[in-house]
């Protein structure tokens, strides 16, 4: 913004991006489908929210490390991308209210701001009428109403979360979004293909990226410099700040860019980062630290998730689900902390429905009401429960504590030899309280639309250990441990691996396995078409390719490795056994009883636990695979992901269906 602002006013500006260049408008994957790639949409270490995802970063960068102090939990984001971290969020772009600003005078916790929110009320609207956000006004309190451009109508499942919040007297109203419903500044309206995290080709959502950085490059008077991580902020004689040293990523090498204004918005930490490196004789703590609060209170946003199967949304009626790359309703805080047990509120963001089909579609089908299975039975489980869930992620406001800071680690530096953050982290009961809250209203609203949820009330120990209430990622927006696994493969390897694949299959000739050894390929071929067989409205899970995916899968993320090497050689095991031949060998009645016994986790025997786990997660793998293929996406009959001229909303026979109506 900074850049935008000055650059128009005619002085000149230097960025410096510690990322490499991107442009949305070039290099994003919108309207890629999930087979155009062997991941089909699973996450690299670059991506790790996906590889269609618009931003390249992560909690763990190479060469650049944080450290953590012992005993504690802190995982920090970062972006290294033109346009940041403005890649990388849900575009909900929400006004501070006037009690945001003056929060200790109601409650007696934190600060108060200096300035109220009448003094940023007339920026508030600038933004707005540059960015486009879309909304109504509600005069909903301290959830001040924007200069909105209107609301998509809401898709068929926020309909029943809105009738859920109605009878709950939970407020729920048109999302907030920075995505253009009219064209704005001239950039086009939403085409509502549903996919905003991908970065949009046509700029109808906000990023810096090309809202801002762009046009500040026609005026001629910026000069972006990418791959350019900062060192520290220099100063002049008198200690006025002159410039900055930063290091050229690519090459190693140390340059200055000298200016007459330095301005620092590399996010709360690494800007932190910045000040407490940029030390001197005449600022010992580190450049404007003389009251020794750089990179202290820090705070996170709280949040936890829950999702549950909704009934009434079995057996979708087909259409076009997508709408914008986000929430079409959420619900902003509605109680008086004065008549709960914690002190600041939070706002409630909703998902579900029947999205395009990626990596890891509908794992865990075993809880769903068809118990698992395979075979037919299961084919048409997947049809009936595609979409029938909905979502809840809370977004809390935490208070300052003393306890949550960073600082530079003494012993630890970056590949450039710049010092490190070392972080310190600490939630309070203010923050466990509100998150419990979430829970339970979150909970509640899944009951209230006959659902059910199939994820266990977290908990905190009272001892503050490893329970799931301690941990950040508990506490966190999105767990992602399955996300940062190992890889093995590079982009190029992956690339030329998956063409082989492609023109094996399209050629009909054998399909060399990579990992999988020549029983084991077989094995899987037979195991996989047991699962999803061909029927009388698609092809089986080898017609789909499951098992070339499958076979990429093993190599690009080692982590399931030992789990399927290890489960193919217990279905031989159990098949001597069971007959005294291998799982190939046997007849086909003597697979389905072996079978018969896992498939169904609640009705097997607790010996078989470990066959039960293994066929979970074959299962899922298959799934997976086949459903991301273009022959599952038809199956399905998804008919999302293509370019929408005016979003309609939910059709007249879904509305009947779900009990649902529009207001007029």
């Amino acid at each position: 913004m900074a850049a935008y602002v000055l650059t128009r006013a005619g002085l000149n500006v230097t960025v410096l991006e510690a990322g490499g260049p991107w442009d949305n408008t070039t290099d994003s994957a919108m309207f890629k489908w999930p087979y155009e790639s062997p991941r089909r949409g699973a996450s690299t270490p670059a991506k790790p929210f996906g590889e269609f995802d618009g931003c390249i970063g992560g909690w763990d960068l190479p060469g650049e490390p944080y450290t953590v102090a012992h005993g504690e939990s802190f995982r920090w984001w970062r972006a290294r991308m033109v346009g940041g971290r403005t890649n990388h969020w849900g575009r909900i772009s929400l006004r501070f209210g006037p009690r945001d600003f003056k929060a200790k005078t109601y409650d007696g916790l934190g600060d108060d701001w200096p300035i109220s929110y009448e003094d940023v009320r007339p920026y508030y609207e600038k933004l707005e009428q540059l960015v486009g956000v879309f909304g109504s006004k509600e005069n909903v309190p301290n959830a001040p109403d924007s200069l909105f451009l209107p609301a998509p109508k809401p898709r068929c499942y926020e309909l029943l979360v809105q009738q859920a919040a109605r009878r709950l007297n939970v407020t729920c109203v048109p999302a907030r979004l920075s995505i253009l419903t009219r064209p704005l500044n001239e950039r086009p309206a939403c085409h509502y293909c549903g996919q905003c995290n991908r970065g949009c080709k046509t700029n109808s959502n906000f990023s810096s990226t090309n809202v801002l950085i762009a046009p500040a490059l026609k005026t001629g008077k910026l000069n972006l410099i990418t791959h350019a991580m900062a060192r520290e902020v220099t100063l002049d004689r008198s200690g006025r700040a002159s410039g900055v040293t930063y290091i050229d990523t690519t090459a190693g090498s140390e340059h200055h860019v000298a200016a007459r204004v330095v301005v620092l918005a590399a996010s709360a930490c690494e800007t932190s980062r910045l000040l407490l490196n940029s030390k001197s004789s005449a600022f010992p703590n580190g450049l404007a630290n003389g009251s020794g609060t750089v990179g202290k209170y820090l705070t996170d946003t709280t949040g936890t998730d829950v999702a549950g199967f909704i009934p009434k949304m079995i057996d979708p009626v087909p259409h076009n689900h997508d709408g914008v790359g986000g929430m079409h309703v959420y619900m902003p805080w509605w109680l008086d902390n004065k008549k709960l047990d914690f002190p600041r509120g939070y706002h409630i963001e909703v998902w579900g429905g029947t999205g395009m089909p990626e990596f890891g579609f509908m794992g865990g089908i075993q809880n769903y009401p068809g118990g698992g299975g395979y075979g037919k039975q299961l084919k048409a489980d997947y049809r009936r429960y595609y979409g029938a869930y909905v979502g809840f992620s809370g977004r809390g406001e935490m208070i300052p504590n003393e306890n949550s800071y960073c600082e530079i680690d003494p012993r630890v530096v970056d590949r450039w030899g710049i010092p490190v953050l070392r972080f310190h982290w600490k939630f309070t009961d203010h923050e466990y309280l509100q998150v419990k809250h979430m829970q339970e209203t979150f909970r509640a609203l899944i009951a209230e639309m006959g659902g059910v949820s199939h994820s266990q009330m977290p908990y905190r120990e009272p001892d503050e250990g490893e329970g799931p209430m301690k941990r950040r990622e508990a506490v966190g927006a999105i767990a992602a441990a399955a996300l940062t696994a190992a890889f093995r493969w590079t982009p190029e390897e992956a690339r030329k691996a998956a063409q082989w694949a492609r023109d094996a299959i399209a050629a009909q000739t054998p399909y060399q396995a990579q990992f999988f050894t020549p029983h084991e390929w077989q094995t899987v071929r037979v195991l996989a078409d047991l699962i999803i067989p061909r029927d009388e409205r698609s092809g089986s899970a080898t017609d789909a390719g499951v098992p070339e995916f499958m076979d990429f899968v093993m190599n690009d993320r080692p982590d399931g490795q030992i789990e399927m090497r290890g489960g193919l050689a217990w279905l031989d095991s159990q098949c001597r056994e069971r007959s005294g031949k291998t799982f190939l060998d046997s007849t086909d009645a003597e697979r389905t009883t072996l079978l018969d016994d896992i498939a169904w986790p609640k009705k097997a025997k607790p010996e078989l636990s470990q066959g039960v786990a293994f066929f979970n997660f074959f299962r899922d793998l298959t799934a997976s695979g086949f459903y991301s293929s273009k022959i599952g996406i038809a199956d399905l009959d998804y008919r999302g992901n293509e370019f929408v001229r005016e979003w309609t909303g939910c059709p007249p026979e879904a509305l009947q269906k779900l009990g649902v109506h529009y207001e007029d």
